[in-house]
């Protein structure tokens, strides 16, 4: 499928973006996109690029740094608001390359990758750009419009075992990615970290829509909502994604729905976390 090839493409950009945006103008992909433009705003650690390649562009922004605090604080406020200021800076970048390199729906995709694909989204929403995302935080009412089907403008591509994703499904047509390397696989319900990384997601073109995942995959956790949660696998959590999932975890205490470590067992099964009560 010509869309899933594409996803591999744009795939790429978004790997390499965190480097490309630090080079000049000019530079050229592993794949053969050249880089027009770029902007880093130190405050926020807001990155974007505009790539171009046989006249058509790609709108990339950059996804969540494992190492920058100020990128782990913009995914929390998304969590916890659905909005954050590297959104109104990723759509202000948006503009600013529209206005001068005549960006337009017909020759632009905007893509991204974890925080980069809920910024892509907001900013295909504005514009009315195709989009395609990666492991993308589900953006917020105030980007999309309660009810408004998105199906044939935002693609999503998602690591089944992605934490991110789980924890709010995004607007538009979803696909699941399998990724076969047993390292990967889920120990707790969030998912496993090493599963968001965009360098290591499966190839699309193996992609399933995931509604038809579900159905092969009875025991696959799409949002985080479904599935029980122990003391043991908070506790287990990493750091970075507590703060992710501080509303969801509160929500969940004051209701009382937080399991008993010592009753609740979890395996397993073709890397899909099931819990097993006693």
């Amino acid at each position: 499928m010509k869309k899933h090839a594409m996803a591999n493409e744009y795939k790429i950009l978004c790997s390499e973006a965190n480097s490309m945006v630090k080079m000049k103008n000019g530079a050229v992909t592993s794949n053969g996109w050249t880089k027009v433009d770029g902007e880093h705003d130190l405050r926020s650690n807001f990155k974007g690029v505009l790539y171009e390649k046989d006249g058509q562009y790609a709108l990339c922004f950059v996804g969540t740094d494992r190492f920058s605090a100020k990128d782990w604080g913009a995914n929390a406020k998304m969590a916890l608001t659905g909005e954050s200021r590297q959104i109104k800076l990723a759509q202000k970048f948006a503009d600013k390359m529209q206005k001068e390199y005549g960006l337009n729906s017909e020759n632009t995709e905007s893509i991204g990758h974890s925080e980069g694909g809920t910024e892509a989204t907001a900013v295909g929403i504005q514009y009315g750009l195709q989009t395609t995302t990666f492991n993308a935080f589900g953006v917020g009412k105030k980007y999309a419009e309660p009810g408004k089907n998105y199906d044939n403008l935002i693609t999503n591509y998602r690591d089944p075992h992605d934490p991110v994703s789980k924890l709010k499904e995004n607007v538009g047509t979803t696909y699941i990615t399998p990724n076969l390397q047993n390292e990967l696989m889920s120990t707790t319900p969030f998912g496993s970290v090493k599963a968001h990384r965009i360098d290591n997601m499966g190839d699309c073109t193996q992609s399933l829509p995931v509604d038809y995942y579900k159905k092969s995959n009875p025991f696959f956790i799409n949002k985080i909502s479904d599935a029980d949660i122990s003391r043991q696998d908070i506790a287990n959590m990493e750091s970075g994604l507590f703060k992710v999932y501080e509303k969801e975890i509160d929500k969940r205490m004051t209701n009382n729905k937080i399991g008993n470590s010592s009753e609740d067992k979890w395996v397993t099964i073709n890397g899909n976390h099931v819990l097993i009560k006693d």
